[in-house]
């Protein structure tokens, strides 16, 4: 859980459980008379957004909000029977919405990639996943006899410290709530419905409430209207051939961590991969890391296991990536885009300038934010989502776009120099 603080306009940027059976849905969902369940929601998601891709929706595991309440579900993807993503399904008062999803190779669930994450502790039999913000999760494990909390970066809190951190991000819902009006931190503003009930799928005295992936959580209708199918995809030529770096690769190399650095060495790595050879220092993550840290006049904001944290100024990002590449031999323009919209980022990559896209939410119960690399974009009948490198994982993840992020900031990178020194 990666922070950062809000002062005036300057802002301080702080995966496998392989399943016993499969669980398909018929293409003819409309024989659903009763509804639509979270894991048929997510086969019918992913056929529309990856048609002819054959990914089958598999186990879901529930997710909770700091209070226990159910609000959304992860589903495994899987392609020849073998672990490829999953599906994020949030239930909110306009009815399911998928706020992320992955599909490559080898990539198991959330619950998994963060329970392996930590080898000290062991898993609960009834496993839970909490939510606390787009891309942002919490799995309770027991070290011990002791319950302890691990996050998506790897961080483990105990029980005393989670309990802090659940009030304080509390007490940021309640602070959105007086100032904006609606919790825009949060991603969505979630509801505990009875969808069964509310949209008269069965007759209310027999109606059941969600309770997990076979559960009914919206109508057919419901589901067409929200599932949304692709209307226009592009990414960065040759996206595929960079190393997709998380945070254990920057901890373990430097000992230290920040997500905008992190976002944007791994822009400076793709394009030592598409050419421009003398991009990264040495060659090494390592370095240009330790020179970004520096440019950027990251300072650390705390220490955890050994691990120096960092915050960032999100301003010092577009005169950091110019001088870096200046030092380097090329030269490279930045445009930045304070009031960002989607088609920003439609524009840029159509035009194949690698981009970073910074979100506010709420991070170790503060409000704050984080930096991801964005490489590609999926525009839908519904949401819009674009294809990140988040900074954690080593795995390519779609983020919903259109979540109620407190604030978005963004910026592209265009390479003047041509590629030479191969």
């Amino acid at each position: 859980m990666k922070k950062f603080r809000t002062v005036f306009v300057v802002l301080t940027l702080v995966c496998s459980l392989f399943m016993n059976s499969f669980a398909y849905m018929p293409s003819d969902v409309q024989s659903y008379d009763e509804g639509v369940t979270a894991i048929e929601f997510a086969q019918g998601f992913i056929d529309g957004i990856e048609p002819g891709k054959d990914f089958v929706a598999g186990e879901s595991i529930n997710i909770y909000d700091q209070n226990d309440m159910l609000i959304g579900f992860c589903i495994d993807l899987f392609k020849d029977e073998e672990p490829s993503g999953y599906v994020v399904i949030k239930l909110t008062e306009a009815g399911p919405v998928v706020e992320e999803f992955a599909t490559e190779a080898g990539v198991s669930n959330l619950y998994d990639c963060i329970a392996d994450s930590d080898t000290t502790s062991e898993e609960f039999a009834d496993k839970k996943l909490y939510g606390f913000g787009p891309m942002e999760y919490v799995v309770p494990k027991e070290a011990d006899g002791e319950t302890v909390y691990i996050d998506n970066t790897g961080e483990k809190f105990t029980e005393e410290e989670y309990d802090f951190i659940v009030e304080e991000w509390e007490q940021e819902q309640a602070l959105s709530v007086e100032e904006n009006g609606s919790e825009t931190i949060s991603s969505y503003t979630y509801e505990e419905v009875n969808f069964q009930e509310d949209e008269g799928i069965n007759d209310p005295e027999t109606a059941t409430s969600i309770v997990d992936g076979y559960s009914v959580i919206c109508s057919y209708e419901t589901f067409l209207a929200n599932k949304g199918t692709t209307t226009s995809y592009n990414s960065l030529p040759g996206y595929l051939r960079n190393t997709v770096y998380g945070q254990s690769d920057f901890t373990n190399a430097t000992g230290r961590y920040a997500c905008s650095v992190v976002a944007l060495t791994n822009m400076v790595s793709y394009f030592q991969n598409n050419g421009y050879s003398r991009a990264l220092i040495n060659k090494k993550i390592r370095d240009t890391f330790n020179s970004l840290w520096t440019l950027t006049e990251t300072s650390v904001t705390h220490t955890n296991n050994g691990i120096s944290y960092g915050g960032t100024v999100i301003s010092k990002q577009a005169g950091a990536i110019e001088t870096y590449f200046s030092q380097r031999g090329y030269n490279v323009t930045v445009d930045e885009y304070t009031s960002v919209s989607f088609s920003n980022y439609m524009r840029d990559i159509n035009a194949n300038k690698p981009c970073i896209f910074d979100y506010g939410a709420i991070f170790n119960g503060k409000a704050g934010g984080h930096s991801v690399f964005v490489v590609g974009y999926s525009q839908t009948t519904g949401p819009d989502y674009l294809l990140v490198e988040d900074g954690w994982s080593n795995y390519y993840r779609y983020l919903n776009f259109d979540s109620n992020f407190s604030f978005k900031y963004g910026r592209s990178v265009k390479m003047n120099s041509s590629p030479g020194y191969k």
